[in-house]
């Protein structure tokens, strides 16, 4: 069925010598291609250091925060802080729990006494929306997982119902407001 190559040995002074026939090089005769296509794909995107994580997620929050929410929550025009309100609002959409999105805001923002307080600017927007990345991608859902994502950087920004984000444009694609839900 397939041709085999001579036996090679490998030897180690640590280990006893070992036979093993590899494979053609064709090997597997027919990959499905729908594998193939990811394999090629996961070759082609190139692994992001932590650094440029960094500064990409850090593009993508002063987008939402000055593109997607002053525009709706800021309270004057020269206005760079928002409600908390706002925030679960907008992590609302990311399809976790409620309470999950609480947990978040109450881990990097304290409990809320008034939701309506402007107190929300970009680090703060960054805080919580890393944890609720990580809550995404790692299915966390308990304050002592969502604890233990503090200070570290996740794979990418927090996937949200409505808004795309290509590593450089943050797109709206249907109202944030569209439920009512203030």
């Amino acid at each position: 069925m397939y041709a085999t190559k001579q036996p090679q040995t490998i030897s180690n002074k640590n280990t006893m010598s070992t036979n093993f026939t590899r494979p053609p090089a064709s090997f597997p005769p027919s990959a499905p291609s729908s594998l193939a296509a990811a394999a090629a794909a996961a070759a082609e995107v190139p692994c992001k250091s932590d650094e440029e994580r960094e500064r990409e997620q850090a593009t993508f929050y002063e987008r939402l925060l000055f593109g997607v929410l002053l525009p709706y929550f800021a309270e004057s025009a020269s206005a760079e802080l928002v409600p908390r309100r706002s925030l679960r609002v907008l992590f609302g959409r990311a399809d976790l729990p409620p309470e999950t999105v609480r947990l978040a805001l109450d881990i990097e923002l304290g409990p809320a006494a008034d939701e309506g307080v402007p107190c929300v600017d970009v680090e703060a927007l960054q805080r919580v929306g890393r944890l609720v990345a990580f809550a995404q991608e790692r299915g966390w859902r308990y304050e002592a997982e969502l604890r233990s994502g503090r200070g570290f950087v996740p794979l990418g920004p927090p996937q949200l119902r409505g808004l795309a984000w290509d590593g450089r444009r943050l797109r709206t694609l249907e109202p944030i407001l569209d439920d009512g839900s203030l």
